[in-house]
C-alpha cells in the first residue's frame, strides 16, 4: 500500500510541475544573460541590516521569469512595490521585484521560464538606491543566497566591471583555500599575490574603511576590495590630507596620532550619508594604531555621531613600535649623525620624496615613544574593562579586532604587531583575533591568504590558525638586539663619556 501511495504522489507531481526532475528542483536566473549588481549578505539577526538576496542588472521593462516550476504563493504589493513570490516543491521560495504588468495571480502553477511581470523602474531597498530585479530564496523564513542554487552559477563567476558579475571563469568562492600553519605552526604556508576575486559578494553589508600607512599615497596599493566582493559606492579611502582629498607620502609623515580627528570626521560623513549602516577597518602599517587609537577613545556607551564600528583589522601594524623606528631614532638623536644622515639622504635622494630620516613619524613610532605608550596603556584599560565580571568601555560595544603580521616583514616584526599581551580570557572577551600571514611589509596584504583571511575575518567565520612560531622568534629576537645595542650606546658609551 505504502509503495502505491509513493507512486501516486510522484506522478501527480510530474502532473502538477512537469519541469521538476527527480533529482531536485533545478533553477535558472530570472532574467536572460545575468549580471549580479550586488551580492547577497546576510543578516546578523531577523530584522538587523543586510541584503536578503541578489540584484540582477536589468534595464526597466525588462520581462522577469519563473527561476523555476512552483505555484506562486503571493502576486501583490509590498511597501510601494509589487513582487511575485513563488513556492517550489523542495520547499524553496523565489521572490522577485519591483514589478510591473504582472502576467500571474496567487495560486497559478507555473514552469521555470515562465513570464510573471516586467521590471518596474525607479529602482527599489534604501531611498530605492538599489537597481535592476532583485531576487531572493528563502526556507522556512531563513534566507540563501540565491546563486548558490542557480543553474549555471555553480563556481563559475567573472567580474565584469565595478563589482559586476557574470558567468565566466572565477570560482564565488576560492577553492581548497589557505592552510595557515605548516609544520605544527612553526612556519605558515606560502600564498601567491591574489589576482582572483575570492568571493563574488562582500563579507557583509557593512561600509568598508581603507587606512594606508606611513609613507603612502591615494595611488598606494591596499587589499583590492574588488577581490573581497566590494564595489566601490561600499568603500572609503581615508586621506591623510583631509576629507576626499588626494595624499602624498608628506602628509603621513606627522604620523597616525594626529589623524585620529580626522578619521573620526571620515566615519561622522559616511554615519551621516548612510545611517544605521556599520562599518568595517581596514589599516596597514601606522593606519593600524590611528584604528585602536580611535577605538580605545570611543564612549563605552556608544557615540551617536558615528557608525557603528563593527570590525578593526590591523595588517602589518606597528602596534608597540618598529626596529626600523628604533634605529632611525639610535642614528638621529641618541649618536648624534641626524645632520649627516639626512645630508647623505638629500644628497642620494634615497626615499627623500616618500619618508626622510627626520621625519616626526619615525620617532612617534620608536617603541620607547611616549604616544606608544600611552596607546598601549589605553588598551590594556579596555582590555581590563571588556573582561571585567561587568564588561564596560569601548571593547565591550562588540567591535571585533584582528591583527595579522608578516611572516617575513623586516619593517615590524611579528612580535610587534600584538595588540594586547593580557591573559587569553581577556582577549577572547575583547573579541580580539592574531594571526601571521606569509609575505613581507608590503606583499603580505596582497595574497591570496588575506583574502581569504580578511573576508572570513569580516563575515565572522572560522579562521585558519597561522602561528608562525620562528618569524616570532626572530621578532623577538630583534627586539632584545635593538634594546641592547640602545643600552650600549646610551648607558655604556654616552654615558661613560658624561661622566
Amino acid at each position: 500500500m505504502t509503495h502505491v501511495l509513493l507512486v501516486a504522489t510522484v506522478m501527480a507531481a510530474s502532473l502538477l510541475f512537469p519541469r521538476v526532475a527527480l533529482a531536485g528542483v533545478v533553477y535558472s536566473p530570472p532574467v536572460d544573460n545575468p549580471v549580479v549588481l550586488r551580492g547577497f549578505s546576510a543578516p546578523g539577526e531577523a530584522y538587523g541590516p543586510g541584503h536578503r538576496g541578489v540584484d540582477f542588472a536589468a534595464d526597466p521593462d525588462t520581462p522577469i521569469r519563473a527561476a523555476a516550476t512552483g505555484t506562486v504563493q503571493f502576486a501583490g504589493t509590498v511597501a510601494g512595490h509589487t513582487w511575485v513570490s513563488i513556492g517550489h516543491p523542495d520547499g524553496l521560495v523565489t521572490s522577485y521585484g519591483p514589478l510591473t504588468e504582472l502576467n500571474v495571480k496567487t495560486g497559478d502553477v507555473v514552469t521555470r521560464g515562465t513570464p510573471l511581470a516586467r521590471l518596474a523602474a525607479g529602482g527599489h531597498g534604501l531611498h530605492n538606491n538599489d537597481q535592476g530585479v532583485h531576487f531572493s530564496v528563502r526556507t522556512d523564513g531563513t534566507y540563501l543566497d540565491p546563486l548558490t542554487i542557480l543553474n549555471g552559477f555553480g563556481g563559475n563567476l567573472t567580474l565584469v566591471g565595478d563589482s559586476l558579475w557574470q558567468a565566466g571563469g572565477a570560482p564565488p568562492r576560492a577553492q581548497g583555500g589557505w592552510q595557515g600553519n605548516r609544520f605544527k605552526g612553526l612556519v605558515v604556508a606560502g600564498s601567491r599575490k591574489a589576482t582572483v576575486p575570492y568571493a563574488y559578494h562582500p563579507p557583509n553589508a557593512n561600509h568598508l574603511v581603507l587606512i594606508g600607512g606611513l609613507a603612502t599615497s591615494s595611488d598606494s596599493a591596499m587589499p583590492d576590495p574588488a577581490l573581497l566582493g566590494y564595489g566601490s559606492e561600499s568603500v572609503t579611502r581615508f586621506s591623510y590630507a583631509g576629507l576626499d582629498q588626494p595624499y602624498t607620502a608628506k602628509d603621513t609623515w606627522h604620523g597616525p596620532f594626529a589623524q585620529v580627528a580626522a578619521l573620526r570626521d571620515v566615519l561622522r560623513q559616511i554615519g551621516r550619508t548612510q545611517p544605521g549602516r556599520a562599518v568595517d577597518l581596514l589599516a596597514h602599517s601606522q593606519g593600524g594604531l590611528m584604528a585602536l587609537a580611535l577605538l580605545y577613545s570611543l564612549d563605552p556607551f556608544g557615540d551617536p555621531t558615528l557608525p557603528p564600528i563593527a570590525s578593526v583589522t590591523l595588517l602589518n601594524s606597528p602596534v608597540s613600535g618598529s626596529e626600523l623606528a628604533a634605529l632611525g631614532t639610535l642614528i638621529l638623536d641618541e649618536l648624534g649623525f641626524g645632520g649627516t644622515a639626512s645630508y647623505l639622504q638629500r644628497l642620494t635622494g634615497a626615499g627623500i620624496n616618500t619618508l626622510p630620516l627626520d621625519a616626526h613619524a619615525i620617532r612617534v613610532l620608536d617603541p620607547k615613544a611616549a604616544e606608544l605608550a600611552a596607546l598601549a596603556q589605553a588598551g590594556a584599560a579596555a582590555f581590563a574593562q571588556a573582561a571585567g565580571e561587568y564588561p564596560s568601555g569601548p571593547l565591550a560595544l562588540g567591535t571585533r579586532i584582528m591583527s595579522a603580521a608578516g611572516q617575513t616583514d623586516a619593517v615590524v616584526s611579528p612580535g610587534r604587531t600584538r595588540i594586547s599581551r593580557s591573559s587569553r580570557s581577556a582577549r577572547t572577551a575583547a573579541n580580539l583575533y592574531e594571526l601571521t600571514l606569509p609575505g613581507g611589509h608590503g606583499s603580505a596584504k596582497q595574497t591570496d591568504a588575506a583574502v581569504e583571511v580578511l573576508w572570513k575575518f569580516m563575515a565572522d567565520e572560522p579562521l585558519p590558525q597561522a602561528d608562525g612560531h620562528i618569524a616570532h622568534a626572530f621578532g623577538e629576537a630583534a627586539r632584545w638586539g635593538m634594546s641592547a645595542v640602545r643600552f650600549l650606546v646610551n648607558d655604556l658609551l654616552i654615558g661613560r663619556r658624561q661622566r
